[in-house]
C-alpha cells in the first residue's frame, strides 16, 4: 500500500489511470495528477467549476461534467481538450 500527502483537500472522485498517470479530483475543483508507480504528485489543475460526475477515462484523457452543466475533456497532463 502506497500512502502520500495529497494536500489539504481529500480526494473526492474515483482514481482514473491514463497512461503512466493517475488522475483524481480533490476539493471539487482541483484535478490532481500522480505518477505511476511511485504515486508522486506531479501536478494539479484548477477546474472551471465543481465536478458533478467523473472523471471517466476516454482514450488518452478523461471526461467530466461540471456543476455549471458543461462537459469537459482533459488530457492526462491536465490540459483542456474541449
Amino acid at each position: 500500500v502506497k500512502q502520500g500527502d495529497v494536500g489539504p483537500r481529500p480526494i473526492e472522485s474515483p482514481l482514473v489511470v491514463v497512461g503512466d498517470a493517475v488522475l483524481a479530483v480533490a476539493g471539487g475543483t482541483n484535478l490532481l495528477r500522480f505518477k505511476i508507480p511511485t504515486m508522486e504528485t506531479v501536478g494539479e489543475t484548477n477546474l472551471p467549476a465543481p465536478i458533478e460526475a467523473g472523471p471517466f477515462p476516454i482514450g488518452d484523457g478523461i471526461l467530466m461534467t461540471t456543476a455549471d452543466e458543461k462537459l469537459v475533456a482533459m488530457s492526462a497532463t491536465g490540459e483542456v481538450k474541449w
